[in-house]
């Protein structure tokens, strides 16, 4: 018959695989946004021509041209699922719901409205 502490070590073993194969899954998550890219069509919004995005790995997002008092942090999930969340100096934030797909390098943002931007990948994310 097996030691009980043979049993735990195992328990023990197989926890700490399924955690780091989470961690690993999660971290996975928004490689695919990683990294610059450029607005080529505004889907009649306001921005224009000379947008950029930059998603970063640190899950903060820049925009440019740049607002100055405004933080900008997304989130996103396997499933395409995008959240952006704007902070004000001074206000509180709001988070806006919206969903993504990256095709090579296109990316197609669309909001809760089904308004699409689509962006063209200027640099690969550092690996």
């Amino acid at each position: 018959m097996a030691h009980p502490d043979h049993y735990r070590r195992r328990f023990l073993l197989a926890a700490a695989l399924l955690l780091l194969l989470t961690l690993v899954a999660a971290c996975g998550i928004n490689r695919d946004l990683l990294g610059s890219w450029q607005l080529i069509d505004a889907g009649g919004t306001g921005f224009g021509p000379w947008t950029q995005f930059e998603f970063r790995d640190s899950r903060e997002l820049l925009v440019t041209p740049h607002t100055p008092g405004v933080t900008l942090t997304y989130t996103s999930g396997p499933g395409g699922d995008l959240s952006i969340t704007t902070k004000r100096e001074g206000s509180s934030s709001f988070t806006l719901k919206m969903t993504y797909e990256v095709d090579g390098d296109r990316l197609s943002v669309t909001d809760e409205e089904g308004i699409t931007l689509v962006f063209q990948r200027l640099a690969d994310p550092a690996p």
